[in-house]
């Protein structure tokens, strides 16, 4: 019995690898696919204490856009309660990145940062200092990006026009489609090894099962 447990185990660890490596796949084919644009999107907060996360919540605005483009991903973060606090900052990825105050208004105790990442995958982190505290208060912020709304389309010429219309200066029509053509084929070649990879992994896993259980038996 210890062997199969053992066995299960280990089938339970190879899975996992395989569907981790097949959502972070399509979870770039996503992201590199989504219309740019401006949308909106929920969010959540996160703190290691009961006490952080309300007054977390209690600061960060419910939602936030988020702009969209070939070149870069733009948050627009909004705060609330502010009369006590100052010295805000922002980190991706646990490293602060420059932030623009787009809106402020004192008397209503809100203020409105932007900040640009690489990626929807960035991890989000807001400092900011709190008088009453005399201290930093640090609190992630997690984009709900299944929510995500389209608020306004942005009309970008895309990266294969523009490749085109760079090349076309230099060399002739007839070499610029192949360039195109070959990246969709190495696309379509990566996702069919995560998927082949997977089915071996599994074959290779039940294989070995019934043979232990053969010899078990």
């Amino acid at each position: 019995m210890k062997i199969i447990n053992k066995i299960k185990i280990f089938m339970m660890m190879v899975l996992s690898i395989v569907i981790m490596g097949n959502i972070n796949v399509y979870t770039a084919l996503a992201e590199e696919n989504m219309a740019s644009g401006i949308y909106e999107v929920a969010n959540d907060v996160y703190h290691d204490t009961e006490i952080g996360m309300s007054m977390a919540r209690s600061y960060l605005n419910d939602t936030m856009t988020v702009k969209i483009t070939k070149d870069e991903v733009l948050y627009t973060i909004g705060f609330s309660g502010t009369d006590y606090m100052e010295n805000y900052r922002i980190k991706v990825n646990d490293l602060e990145v420059p932030v623009e105050i787009v809106d402020e208004d004192t008397e209503a105790g809100t203020i409105t940062l932007q900040v640009a990442t690489t990626s929807l995958d960035d991890q989000l982190k807001a400092c900011i200092y709190v008088g009453p505290m005399e201290r930093d208060v640090e609190f992630g912020i997690i984009p709900k990006l299944e929510t995500m709304s389209l608020i306004e389309s942005i009309e970008e010429e895309s990266t294969e026009e523009t490749t085109e219309n760079s090349a076309i200066e230099e060399i002739q029509d007839n070499e610029i489609m192949p360039i195109s053509e070959n990246n969709n084929t190495e696309e379509n070649n990566s996702i069919s090894k995560v998927i082949l990879f997977g089915g071996v992994a599994i074959l290779v896993i039940g294989i070995v099962c019934t043979i232990m259980l053969k010899r078990k038996k």
